[in-house]
């Protein structure tokens, strides 16, 4: 019988957004993962936890990932 293998994670990037972080992770096996992650501050007995996640395996899964986060940045440049 054999068991789950250990994911093994080969780049990660975290882009810091207020007191959150959008982290981008790829697989040895190639899979791509991001996650919305709540980032507490420093001294903080909190841990960091992920609030939403999804995947980018595919060219389109990463363009209307891209296409979300710079709709995100607009309406952020347009804020009132």
């Amino acid at each position: 019988m054999s068991g789950a293998q250990p994911l093994g994670i080969v780049a990660r990037r975290a882009v810091p957004l207020g007191g959150y972080s959008v982290e981008l992770t790829r697989s040895a096996c190639g899979s791509r993962a991001w996650s919305l992650r709540f980032e507490p501050g420093s001294g903080s007995a909190v841990r960091s936890l992920s609030l939403a996640n999804g995947f980018g395996d595919t060219a389109e899964e990463r363009e209307n990932l891209a296409m979300q986060l710079r709709a995100l940045a607009v309406a952020v440049e347009d804020w009132p």
